[in-house]
């Protein structure tokens, strides 16, 4: 997995456990939509960005829920989608 993701996957994670005002069904959707990030990126060493929509559509639906709620959240989401479409 590219160094630069797995920074910002750990930057989500850190963010999430600090973020105090996440229900939990939200903070289980987030924690589950990283682990989906992470499993996919170690499955699918060289796949472009456009053999897995399904995963930007995730993380950009998610980043228009929580931009005005969670900006911290939403900006490492964000930085995480752009870096998967420099690696895909």
């Amino acid at each position: 997995m590219d160094s630069k993701l797995r920074e910002l996957l750990q930057q989500l994670h850190t963010e999430l456990d600090q973020t105090q005002s996440l229900d939990e069904i939200t903070r289980s959707q987030l924690e589950h939509l990283a682990g989906d990030i992470r499993s996919i990126l170690e499955r699918t060493e060289g796949m472009r960005a456009d053999e897995n929509p399904v995963l930007h559509d995730r993380l950009g639906n998610t980043i228009e829920q929580f931009e005005a709620s969670h900006p911290q959240l939403t900006t490492i989401m964000a930085q995480i989608t752009e870096a998967l479409r420099r690696t895909f």
